[in-house]
């Protein structure tokens, strides 16, 4: 079979860069065959989503019998990304990804989204830890990936792809993203730019300039914000260091940089905390270099390490309505320096520095410092200050947010399943108002704090071991879980506004509630959402109230002796 000329080029060059660094011990095929070739094509798409070396690209791949549909696995821990793969090399340069095999990648992830393992090969076994952890948490999002040496996806097998993807962002979540790499876009990124391009700037103006040497040649000034603009839209995430995380879409903080674009562009840079650059090299250009009011660039290794939010969310306007907007920028030059450390630090100390969350502003909202007080004088205390270790022996902002919610409706359980942050995003809001106001005593504050926290270890607890649903549901339903005991446990006669409560004292009861739930919330999600992903169906407001109902219907049926009982525990 003739090879087709791209396919051939592109061969050449992972055959070069991989050599024998891709597994075959688990395929009859040799070495440099067209499976070899779709494993570094899988090895590529990973390299090109999170920037890493050829080794761990490499160590990625899950290919062969019972993988699932995946080829390859990376959990991207800067990023909070885990890309997904599905590859395939053909010669001739002609044939796409099909239906059927899209379908089992869909499937596969579904499955691990679901803590099913038991058709998974070891080399996916070897991420499950990994992978578990990562999905305990609010903050990973997936990006799925298909790399093949073929033309573009042909319109029903486009609309399939992006139909997956929707299926993951149900009910309004951004939780995954979809990347197409086909023969034209990996020849340019294996052959054209040799896995990784740094990027030259030309002509490249900054306004309001100042200049220092020591301790490393740098400029600062600003810079339109079209010019950011444009500069994402044309080279994507190349533009940022690896190191930091890439733009992050539809976020709170990003919703809050374009509100001060459509409100106050022209004030944009005093609301803005910037953008920091380094690069291998500067010079600037001999026009209106006596000058300070401007100056121009030729900028070698361009590479931002601070700012992908704010460039980013500058990149979904036009040049017209950024005409206003000016972005601090500082431009840090590494050349003549032998640290090879310095990049990397620079990288990290302009982001563990001063970050600002939406939960910051609580601070601002004296409940809070009424709360601490009242505490403090019962002996307890209550952290909701950023850097307040005082919190190993008593409750935080982060542990009263979530147990509020569980405690006031399974909606708020599932909202703030989506990510507590938002929450403090006005605090003049009606929602949190709802959440912090003066109905909230020091003794419920600690009460429902103290035991949720309890609980949700008491939850967790029950997952170890456990595989599929048994799994999956106490891990991505904690708070779910929470809101029913909650509901079970507490009524009106529960006095825990008004004195503290020991945790101890029902923990027993508590168990006993968990092993009645526990059953009935798995038989309702079979019944009303099975095969769907467990963590999308509990931070949805609608399909958690559904679940709800039917496990209350059922343990009232199966628990409840009458039915003015409905909040004891029967014996």
């Amino acid at each position: 079979m003739e090879k087709n000329l791209k396919v051939g080029r592109i061969d050449n060059i992972l055959k070069d860069r991989f050599g024998e660094k891709i597994d075959m011990s688990n395929t009859s095929d040799p070495l440099y065959s067209s499976c070899y070739y779709s494993r570094a094509i899988a090895a590529t798409a990973i390299i090109d989503v999170n920037r890493v070396d050829f080794d761990t690209a490499a160590k990625a791949i899950t290919d062969g019998g019972n993988d699932m549909g995946i080829d390859a696995i990376y959990v991207n821990k800067v990023q909070k990304v885990i890309t997904f793969v599905q590859a395939k090399h053909h010669d001739k340069g002609t044939k796409g990804i099909s239906k059927t095999e899209l379908s089992a990648l869909e499937e596969g992830i579904t499955n691990i989204l679901n803590s099913n393992y038991e058709e998974a090969n070891h080399y996916i076994l070897s991420h499950r830890d990994e992978l578990e952890q990562c999905l305990l948490r609010d903050d990973y999002r997936l990006s799925i990936c298909i790399a093949y040496t073929g033309a573009e996806l042909n319109a029903s097998v486009k609309k399939k792809f992006d139909k997956i993807i929707d299926s993951f962002n149900k009910d309004g979540t951004d939780f995954a993203s979809g990347v197409i790499l086909d023969l034209n876009k990996l020849y340019d990124f294996v052959v054209v730019n040799q896995f990784k391009e740094k990027l030259k700037l030309e002509n490249f103006c900054i306004e309001k300039l100042n200049h220092f040497e020591n301790p490393q040649n740098a400029y600062f000034g600003l810079v339109s914000g079209a010019t950011l603009a444009k500069l994402y839209k044309d080279n994507g995430n190349s533009i940022f260091s690896s190191n930091i995380r890439y733009f992050k879409g539809d976020t709170t903080v990003n919703e809050g940089i374009e509100e001060v674009i459509k409100t106050k562009s022209d004030k944009f840079v005093l609301f803005n905390n910037g953008v920091k650059v380094i690069c291998d090299k500067i010079t600037r250009l001999p026009l209106n270099k006596t000058s300070y009011d401007v100056g121009y660039f030729n900028i070698e290794g361009f590479s931002i390490v601070n700012g992908a939010q704010t460039t980013g969310s500058l990149s979904k306007f036009s040049e017209s309505e950024l005409e206003k907007v000016k972005v601090f920028i500082t431009i840090i030059s590494l050349e003549g320096n032998d640290d090879e450390e310095l990049a990397n630090d620079i990288t990290r100390l302009s982001n563990t520095q001063n970050k600002i969350e939406f939960i910051d502003f609580a601070t601002l909202d004296p409940f809070h410092l009424k709360l601490k007080k009242d505490l403090l004088a019962d002996g307890k205390n209550y952290s909701y200050v950023d850097g307040d270790n005082g919190s190993q022996d008593g409750i935080t902002l982060y542990d009263l947010t979530n147990a509020i919610c569980c405690y006031k409706s399974v909606e708020l359980s599932a909202y703030v399943k989506n990510g507590y942050n938002k929450i403090f995003k006005d605090i003049k809001s009606e929602q949190y108002k709802g959440i912090f106001n003066q109905s909230v005593t020091q003794y419920f504050a600690w009460n429902v704090t103290t035991y949720y926290t309890n609980i949700t270890k008491l939850v967790i607890a029950r997952s170890v071991g456990a595989i599929s649903l048994d799994y999956a549901i106490p891990v991505h339903g904690t708070r779910f879980v929470v809101h029913c005991i909650f509901e079970k446990l507490w009524n009106s006669d529960s006095n825990i506004d008004n004195k503290y409560l020991d945790f101890e004292d029902d923990k027993d009861k508590i168990g006993i509630l968990l092993d009645k739930l526990l059953p009935l919330i798995k038989e309702a999600y079979v019944d009303l959402y099975n095969g769907e992903i467990v963590a999308n169906v509990f931070r949805a407001k609608k399909k958690s109230i559904k679940v709800k109902k039917s496990v209350f219907e059922k343990y009232k049926e199966k628990y409840e002796q009458t039915s003015d009982s409905s909040d004891e525990i029967a014996d």
